[in-house]
């Protein structure tokens, strides 16, 4: 993966002070997981359900209200089914990362631009979650398995814009080994020999 957009995008944010020692993106083009195929199953029963009842509704003339009601079921199964991978897609594409030797960049400019550093965190608050091959996800905070569990849902779409997490990038295990050297580094500055 070209990594120049992000090492471009991270630089310029960056005080003259600080070195940016990696940059990445989050993986590119559409990504179909596994907790997906679930979901899109049971988007389309349930739409399916909403559709026939919303025919029924309209046949028999019952409330526009009810008619409504399965309207807004169809459209909750239509974003389901498609528009959270084009959401998903998008914010992938406009998200980058950096390690400098002092914190950790999160940039996403969609839908709007979001800005976020973080100090570099403690090996035991670091969590990388693996993907196909060398790929994963890097994770900055406590494990929380709950929260693990609702990222591998993406039902905002927006995964890669999550600001705590660096989100399907390439050779996660090397960028884990820089933050490591770089953790190193900045507790040996600050705790001096007595």
């Amino acid at each position: 993966m070209d990594n120049e957009p992000a090492k471009t995008k991270i630089q310029a944010l960056l005080p003259p002070t600080e070195s940016l020692l990696w940059s990445g993106r989050p993986r590119q083009g559409f990504i179909f997981r596994k907790f997906d195929s679930r979901i899109v199953v049971f988007s389309f029963v349930w739409g399916g359900l909403a559709i026939g009842s919303g025919w029924f509704t309209f046949e028999s003339g019952a409330p526009a209200v009810i008619l409504l009601f399965d309207v807004a079921i169809v459209a909750i199964c239509v974003y389901l089914v498609s528009a959270r991978f084009i959401f998903d897609y998008l914010a992938r594409r406009s998200t980058y990362y950096g390690i400098t030797d002092r914190r950790l960049f999160f940039l996403c400019e969609f839908p709007t631009t979001k800005k976020r550093s973080l100090e570099i965190p403690k090996p035991n608050d670091v969590t990388v979650i693996p993907d196909a091959g060398v790929s994963g996800s890097i994770s900055f905070g406590p494990d929380d398995p709950m929260k693990r569990w609702l990222g591998q849902l993406n039902l905002s779409g927006m995964s890669a814009c999550r600001q705590t997490e660096f989100f399907l990038i390439e050779d996660a295990q090397s960028v884990l080994d820089i933050l490591k050297r770089t953790g190193t580094d900045l507790q040996s500055e600050t705790v001096k020999p007595l």
